[in-house]
């Protein structure tokens, strides 16, 4: 998916509120979201202070729509900046490109065998998340990300099952024989 994070901006913003267009926070990654990752301003939380630095993000597996969602955010900014007298610097970085297989393609077929021969139940979905196989893609790999049977990932109550790191370590060695033979 592609992630687009700004890495300066500058607005004297008033509102707790982003200045960018509503969007349905939470929904399909098909579609573009805007999160909002950190404020910084000053030691002091009584002043206005002279310089904001506000960092966030936008995500969506369509680079047309994460594109879309970048230049309706910096343009927010903008005319918030302007609005309220003050300037604006934004620069964007990407983050992660995305990273989508179809079920016919050579890596999901070589994966669905290996899961089959070992038992697994192979299971398809699409994740709104940055991980390796999306840096390896922009390198020319073909790569996907697995799931490990991870419980509630990504939160303080993250764990996983015992038998699912044994079934993990049984699928790789079944991946490793898949691809030599």
């Amino acid at each position: 998916m592609p992630a687009w994070s700004p890495r300066r901006a500058s607005p004297p913003f008033r509102s707790p509120q982003p200045p960018w267009p509503p969007c349905r926070l939470g929904a399909s990654t098909s579609a573009p979201r805007p999160t909002s990752a950190a404020s910084r301003a000053a030691l002091a939380v009584n002043i206005v202070p002279a310089v904001v630095t506000l960092m966030g993000e936008c995500r969506s597996l369509y680079e047309d729509r994460v594109l879309a969602q970048r230049d309706a955010m910096t343009r927010a900014l903008e005319e918030a900046a302007a609005r309220f007298g003050g300037q604006v610097e934004v620069a964007w970085e990407l983050d992660y490109p995305a990273v989508m297989h179809e079920p016919g393609d050579a890596i999901v077929a070589h994966l669905e065998a290996a899961a089959a021969t070992c038992g697994l139940e192979s299971r398809h979905a699409t994740s709104g998340g940055g991980a390796d196989a999306n840096i390896l893609g922009t390198k020319g790999a073909d790569a996907i990300t697995l799931g490990i049977g991870m419980t509630n990932f990504h939160s303080v109550d993250e764990y996983i099952e015992v038998a699912d790191l044994q079934n993990m370590a049984r699928y790789v060695e079944a991946i490793i024989a898949e691809y030599a033979g």
